[in-house]
Protein backbone atom coordinates (compact mmCIF):
# COMPACT_ATOMS: atom_id res chain seq x y z
CA UNK A 1 0.00 0.00 0.00
CA UNK A 2 1.61 3.35 -0.61
CA UNK A 3 0.88 6.82 0.61
CA UNK A 4 -2.36 7.44 -1.46
CA UNK A 5 -4.05 4.61 -0.73
CA UNK A 6 -3.24 5.00 2.69
CA UNK A 7 -4.55 8.71 2.67
CA UNK A 8 -7.59 6.99 0.82
CA UNK A 9 -8.18 5.14 3.76
CA UNK A 10 -8.25 7.22 6.36
CA UNK A 11 -10.41 9.72 3.86
CA UNK A 12 -12.85 6.82 3.93
CA UNK A 13 -13.26 6.87 8.08
CA UNK A 14 -12.99 10.43 8.41
CA UNK A 15 -15.73 11.25 6.05
CA UNK A 16 -17.89 8.66 7.08
CA UNK A 17 -17.52 9.77 10.73
CA UNK A 18 -17.85 13.32 9.78
CA UNK A 19 -20.71 12.98 7.71
CA UNK A 20 -22.50 10.90 10.78
CA UNK A 21 -21.89 14.01 13.26
CA UNK A 22 -22.89 16.53 10.80
CA UNK A 23 -26.19 14.61 10.54
CA UNK A 24 -26.52 14.26 14.57
CA UNK A 25 -25.91 17.72 15.62
CA UNK A 26 -28.17 18.68 13.21
CA UNK A 27 -30.82 16.37 13.97
CA UNK A 28 -29.66 17.21 18.10
CA UNK A 29 -30.27 21.23 17.16
CA UNK A 30 -33.38 20.39 15.18
CA UNK A 31 -34.89 18.45 17.92
CA UNK A 32 -33.60 21.01 21.06
CA UNK A 33 -35.81 23.44 18.95
CA UNK A 34 -38.58 22.08 19.01
CA UNK A 35 -38.76 21.39 22.66
CA UNK A 36 -39.90 24.75 24.01
CA UNK A 37 -39.98 23.63 27.92
CA UNK A 38 -35.99 22.47 27.58
CA UNK A 39 -35.37 25.87 25.54
CA UNK A 40 -37.26 27.42 28.72
CA UNK A 41 -35.66 25.22 31.45
CA UNK A 42 -31.86 26.30 30.19
CA UNK A 43 -32.92 29.37 29.74
CA UNK A 44 -33.38 29.48 33.87
CA UNK A 45 -30.58 28.18 34.47
CA UNK A 46 -28.35 30.44 32.50
CA UNK A 47 -27.39 27.67 29.42
CA UNK A 48 -26.79 28.92 25.93
CA UNK A 49 -26.67 25.71 24.15
CA UNK A 50 -24.99 25.44 20.43
CA UNK A 51 -24.85 22.78 18.13
CA UNK A 52 -21.65 23.33 16.02
CA UNK A 53 -21.39 21.37 12.78
CA UNK A 54 -19.38 23.49 10.15
CA UNK A 55 -15.92 22.18 11.16
CA UNK A 56 -17.45 18.74 10.85
CA UNK A 57 -18.91 19.58 7.27
CA UNK A 58 -15.71 21.06 5.75
CA UNK A 59 -13.78 17.58 7.04
CA UNK A 60 -16.33 15.66 4.97
CA UNK A 61 -16.45 17.95 2.45
CA UNK A 62 -12.90 17.55 1.68
CA UNK A 63 -12.99 13.57 2.58
CA UNK A 64 -15.47 12.82 0.18
CA UNK A 65 -13.80 15.37 -2.48
CA UNK A 66 -11.08 12.87 -1.94
CA UNK A 67 -12.71 10.04 -2.07
CA UNK A 68 -14.70 11.35 -5.50
CA UNK A 69 -11.04 11.88 -6.81
CA UNK A 70 -9.62 8.95 -6.85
Amino acid sequence: MNIIGFITVIAWVFGIWSTVFVVARIVAGRAYQTNTLKQIRDKMDGIQRSFPWMKAAIIAIVCWAWILTQ
